[in-house]
């Protein structure tokens, strides 16, 4: 019997693939995270779909994944953070 990672040890893992194998492989980990439900409330989730997206070029998705983990935040910090990354997609928007 095999025993899958709990959702947040998958989302890491999928990270980690992302910087040894590019964001698209990353992309493809994070789709395959087979309880992603279970990582609704968690503002990293969408946020590591922004940073994949926003590095395979793809401004417009990266800013609708970091605006989600925005209304996920959980403190001042956070929502600092994820508003910068929601700018930093706003020049390529349109592709």
């Amino acid at each position: 019997m095999t025993s899958r990672p709990p959702p947040v040890v998958a989302l890491n893992r999928a990270i980690a693939i992302a910087q040894q194998e590019g964001p698209e492989r990353g992309l493809e980990e994070i789709h395959a995270i087979e309880s992603h439900d279970r990582l609704a409330a968690y503002p990293f989730y969408p946020a590591a779909l922004g940073e994949l997206e926003l590095r395979c070029g793809r401004h417009k998705a990266a800013r609708e994944h970091f605006r989600a983990a925005l209304a996920l935040a959980r403190n001042p910090m956070e929502r600092r953070f994820f508003e910068q990354r929601v700018a930093a997609c706003e020049g390529g928007a349109q592709q």
